[in-house]
């Protein structure tokens, strides 16, 4: 399972084992999913993604 979701309509980047409700993770559209190889933070950050902070905070 990957750890870590892009919504390419607002560049935020989801932790999955860590979101909340508030995420509304399940009204990112598929065309709108991206996905990270490596699966890291660090990665989506790269690709121009900010971190959620909702689920992503420490």
């Amino acid at each position: 399972m990957p750890g870590f979701l892009g919504d390419k309509q607002n560049n935020i980047v989801h932790h999955l084992a860590n979101m909340k409700e508030e995420c509304k993770i399940i009204n990112i559209g598929l065309k709108d999913k991206q996905y990270f190889d490596p699966d890291t933070l660090e990665n989506a950050q790269a690709k121009n993604f900010s971190p959620c902070k909702l689920c992503t905070s420490n």
